[in-house]
């Protein structure tokens, strides 16, 4: 159009101006010049950048990017550290490369035990557990404790509902496998303390065996029998018994 438009006009007024008998001629070369003026006039005009990124449409490989988004010299998003992870939504600027990030590219730490999952040897280690610089718990620490793992009257023969806590509980050993782990039976105070002593040593023992036979190695695993001699609730009440029936799984060299 804009050649076009320069053609006529510059056609017109070299006609107009030629004083001799060849005002055709005189038509097509001010015409030809006046295409040439206007279509440099339109290539010189300002060149379409439709998402604002200062990088022009053609050319742009990202078109469409969100307004103050960085973008490199292709109109792309930048991502400095190379984690998948824009640098403006990018938390943690500067990745090492082939770090596992979440969505706000910082390092995964799935049980939030302070290790990043990539130098974690002991994943799904409970909350609350210390762990060490691999992430596996520290010798003493308590892996975990469950309550209301229960037996057959008068015996250490497991309940269907204590093999279900059980069940899980190998989960959690099976997740931090390179732990050794000694099982604590207790008991409450009823009866005198010393069946207490040795029906919490049958006891610890059957959870011992129980997990062995369930995918736990049983060279990572001891038992022992502590009795009524360490409570953490009040004996006088249903409730503090209850709580007093307990395992726990101590972390041990």
């Amino acid at each position: 159009m804009c050649a076009l438009a320069g053609a006529i006009v510059a056609g017109g007024g070299s006609a107009a101006v030629h004083d001799g008998d060849k005002p055709d001629r005189a038509f097509a070369v001010g015409a030809l010049v006046g295409a040439a003026i206007g279509y440099i006039a339109c290539s010189e005009g300002p060149a379409l950048d439709s998402d604002g990124d200062g990088v022009i449409d053609d050319l742009d490989q990202c078109p469409g990017t969100p307004m103050g988004t960085p973008v490199g010299t292709d109109g792309c998003p930048l991502d400095s550290d190379g984690d998948g992870v824009n640098d403006d939504m990018d938390q943690c600027p500067g990745t090492p490369a082939g770090t596992t990030v979440g969505t706000d590219g910082c390092p995964l730490d799935s049980d939030g035990d302070g290790v990043i999952d990539d130098n974690d040897q002991c994943p799904g280690t409970p909350a609350g557990v210390e762990v060490e610089a691999n992430g596996c718990p520290k010798v003493g620490e308590t892996l975990m404790v469950l309550q209301g793992v229960h037996f057959a009257f008068d015996s250490a023969v497991l309940t269907d509902e204590a093999k279900y806590k059980l069940d899980e509980a190998a989960t959690t050993l099976n997740g931090n496998s390179l732990v050794n782990v000694k099982v604590v039976g207790h008991t409450d105070s009823i009866g005198s303390e010393s069946y207490n002593q040795g029906l919490s040593q049958k006891r610890a023992a059957a959870v011992v065996e129980y997990l062995s036979a369930n995918g736990v190695s049983e060279y990572r695993l001891t038992s022992e029998g502590m009795g009524e001699v360490h409570p953490i609730a009040d004996n006088t009440t249903d409730q503090g018994r209850y709580q007093n029936r307990r395992v726990e799984f101590i972390v041990v060299e």
